[in-house]
C-alpha cells in the first residue's frame, strides 16, 4: 500500500494502524499518501483533519481544502497551514453540539480573502481566526438583548426568510455567516446610523468582533467595495479545478522510491536470512559447546604405553594452566577440562604399567620419550597450547603443539 507512494513498509503500517484506530479503511490511507506525496503537506496535519472529518460526517476535508486553498489565493507551500485553519473551524462547531461541513469552511474562507483583497491577516489560519471571532459574536447576540443583537438577528432573518425565528437563532448559534449574511448587516447597519462610518463601524465592531475596530474597519472596507455571488463562484470553480500536482514522473519521487525498494528488500531478506540461518547457527553453537565440555583429548590408540601417559602429562599441564581462564561458563569448561585430563592420565599410567612386563626394551624408549617432552616442556613454560599431533617415525617421538 505505501510503496507506490515512496514510502516504507513501516510507514504504510503506521497509517494503517491509525485509521484503523479511527474507524476508516485502507482507501483512506491511499489518499492519504496520495496528497502528501502530491502537495508535500504535513502528514499529521493531513491525518488529523481527514480522520475527524470522517467521523463525524464533515465531508471530503482535504479535496475540499485543497480547493479552498487556491480559491483563498494561497499557493501548495501553504497547503499544511490552510489544513489545520480547516481543522480550527470544524473543531469549533463541534465543541459547541454542531458539525460544519468542510465545504462550508472552505467558502467562507475564501470569501473572507475576497472581501480583504487577499489580505494576508485574513487567510488561512488568521482567516480562521476571524471567522471564528465573527461567529462567536453573531452567537452571543441571540439574546436580543440590544439594538445590536437585532441587527444581526434580522440580517439572519432576510438571508433565510422561510425559517422561523427560533431556526434563525439555531442559525446564529451555529455561526452560519456568508457573504449574503454580511451585505445585509452591512446594510442595515449602515441605513440605521445614515451611513455614518464611525458609527458603521463602531457597531460592526462590537457585534461581531468583541469591540476590535481595527477587524471592523477591515471588514468594512471590504463590505463597502462590495464582491458579488458570481465572483465567489467563480473563485470556488477554479479553485476545485486545479489537480493535485504529479509526482510519479520527478526525479526526487523515483529517488525516493528506489530508496524505499532497497529498504524493504533489506528488512525481507534480513527476516529470510534469520528464519533460514538460525537453526543451523544454533546447532552449531551447541556442538561447540558440547565438544568443549566433553574435553576432547588426543587420540593416542597408535602410540606406545610410555608416548601415550606423555602426551596425557603434557594434556593434563595444559587443562591446569587454563583453569585462570575466568569464571562463569568458561571457567567451568575449563574445570570440566581439567578433571578429564586427570582421568585420562590416570588411565593411561595404568596402560603403562600393565606392558612394562612385556617389553623389554621399554627404558630406552622412556629415554627418548622424556627427553623429547622435557625440550618441549622447556619451550612451553608459562603458555597455554594445544596438542595438535603425536607421532613416532624411527624410534623417535614427534610432538606438535599450536598456541
Amino acid at each position: 500500500m505505501a510503496k507506490p507512494y515512496g514510502y516504507s513498509a513501516e510507514e504504510g503500517m503506521d497509517a494503517i494502524k491509525q485509521a484503523l484506530q479511527q474507524g476508516l479503511s485502507g482507501s483512506d490511507v491511499k489518499k492519504l499518501f496520495e496528497y502528501e506525496r502530491s502537495t508535500g503537506a504535513d502528514r499529521g496535519a493531513l491525518s488529523s483533519l481527514a480522520f475527524m472529518s470522517e467521523r463525524y460526517g464533515a465531508g471530503d476535508a482535504l479535496k475540499s481544502s485543497w480547493a479552498g486553498l487556491h480559491a483563498s489565493g494561497m499557493n501548495t507551500g501553504q497547503y499544511s497551514e490552510y489544513l489545520r485553519a480547516m481543522q480550527r473551524s470544524i473543531e469549533d462547531g463541534i465543541s459547541k453540539g454542531f458539525v460544519k461541513s468542510s465545504e462550508d469552511v472552505a467558502q467562507n474562507l475564501t470569501m473572507l480573502s475576497a472581501l480583504t483583497g487577499g489580505n494576508e491577516l485574513w487567510k488561512g489560519e488568521h482567516g480562521a481566526r476571524r471567522l471564528s471571532e465573527m461567529q462567536a459574536g453573531v452567537a452571543g447576540a441571540t439574546g436580543l438583548n440590544s439594538a445590536d443583537d437585532i441587527m444581526v438577528f434580522r440580517a439572519m432573518q432576510m438571508t433565510n426568510p422561510k425559517k422561523n425565528w427560533v431556526d434563525t437563532l439555531a442559525d446564529m448559534q451555529e455561526g452560519k455567516i456568508d457573504a449574503d449574511f454580511l451585505r445585509n448587516y452591512y446594510n442595515l447597519i449602515s441605513s440605521a446610523e445614515g451611513k455614518d462610518y464611525n458609527n458603521t463601524v463602531m457597531m460592526m465592531a462590537n457585534s461581531l468582533f468583541d469591540g476590535n475596530v481595527t477587524l471592523a474597519r477591515t471588514l468594512h472596507q471590504g463590505l463597502s467595495t462590495g464582491v458579488s455571488n458570481a465572483e465567489l463562484e467563480r473563485r470556488a470553480e477554479a479553485g476545485r479545478n486545479v489537480a493535485l500536482p504529479s509526482f510519479r514522473s520527478s526525479e526526487e519521487f523515483r529517488m525516493t522510491e528506489a530508496a524505499m525498494d532497497i529498504r524493504n528488500a533489506t528488512i525481507n531478506a534480513g527476516q529470510v536470512f534469520w528464519t533460514d540461518l538460525m537453526p543451523e547457527a544454533h546447532q552449531r553453537s551447541r556442538d561447540a559447546l558440547a565438544n568443549a565440555r566433553r574435553g576432547d583429548s588426543a587420540d593416542i590408540s597408535r602410540l606406545s604405553p610410555e608416548e601415550g601417559l606423555a602426551v596425557r602429562q603434557l594434556e593434563l599441564k595444559e587443562a591446569s594452566m587454563g583453569m585462570g581462564a575466568g569464571g562463569g561458563l568458561v571457567g567451568g569448561l575449563n574445570a570440566h577440562q581439567l578433571g578429564q585430563a586427570h582421568i585420562n592420565f590416570v588411565e593411561a599410567e595404568r596402560a603403562l604399567a600393565a606392558s612394562v612386563s612385556n617389553s623389554s626394551n621399554e627404558s630406552n624408549g622412556d629415554t627418548r620419550l622424556i627427553t623429547a617432552l622435557n625440550s618441549s616442556m622447556n619451550r612451553l613454560e608459562g603458555r597455554i597450547v594445544a596438542l595438535t599431533d603425536v607421532t613416532r617415525e624411527n624410534g623417535d617421538v614427534n610432538i606438535t603443539f599450536q598456541e
